[in-house]
């Protein structure tokens, strides 16, 4: 018995470590594509003490490399700062094309990630679903929040989508269906493809992950 719990640890620790990142953005503004390629990137400005500006009409623009990109786990984390709440239309800190796939920021500060899956009354990709954060992000100058997801393949074509805010897990929904076939292009900051709501604000570190990271590992990221 004991054998089959030492066992059991070790391969759950295993499966926490299984992702791998296609993209980081340090502390330090050092931009690493590790297992992706820059397309794009249109900074408002490099801030003094790390960090690039977005200005609403900034994008970091990537595509993820496809031999890695297998289904759509995925974990994607963005630290930033914000000296307004956003307007109506909110403010994108990840995008991934398909069904508007995003993490973002809404008009009362709240974190939140909109899904689309399949509806199997029409065998569309026509469903939508959001999470949004118990708590709202700090505003002022300097004051960062970090804004995480995780989407992770369940038994029986279900899908898990994860929500955190500051490391901590804020909300998570079973999702009955598989999620749309989303692109490899996907975005930091906004696109320049949307009209309205790409992010005015700071962001100072990002990362983007194949595989789903654990409670534990987003509480760690910086």
């Amino acid at each position: 018995m004991k054998k089959y719990l030492i066992f059991a640890v070790m391969f759950a620790v295993a499966m926490a470590s299984a992702a791998e990142k296609f993209f980081e953005m340090d502390k330090k503004g050092n931009l690493l594509f590790k297992k992706a390629t820059l397309f794009n990137f249109t900074p408002g400005g490099f801030e003094r003490f790390g960090g690039y500006a977005f200005n609403g009409n900034s994008s970091l623009e990537m595509e993820l490399d496809a031999k890695d990109y297998k289904n759509n786990a995925l974990s994607v984390s963005v630290t930033g700062c914000v000296s307004a709440l956003p307007g109506p239309e909110g403010g994108v800190l990840f995008y991934r094309p398909g069904y508007h796939n995003i993490l973002g920021i809404d008009r009362q500060g709240r974190i939140t990630l909109s899904i689309w899956y399949k509806n199997p009354a029409s065998g569309k990709f026509d469903k939508n679903v959001k999470l949004f954060s118990k708590r709202t992000v700090r505003v002022g100058k300097g004051r960062y929040f970090r804004a995480a997801f995780t989407l992770a393949p369940a038994a029986d074509g279900k899908t898990v989508a994860k929500l955190y805010l500051d490391g901590s897990k804020e909300a998570e929904l079973t999702i009955s269906e598989p999620l749309y076939g989303y692109k490899r292009v996907c975005y930091i900051g906004g696109s320049r493809f949307l009209k309205k709501g790409n992010f005015k604000g700071i962001i100072r570190s990002a990362v983007i992950c194949s595989g789903t990271l654990s409670d534990e590992e987003i509480a760690a990221l910086q």
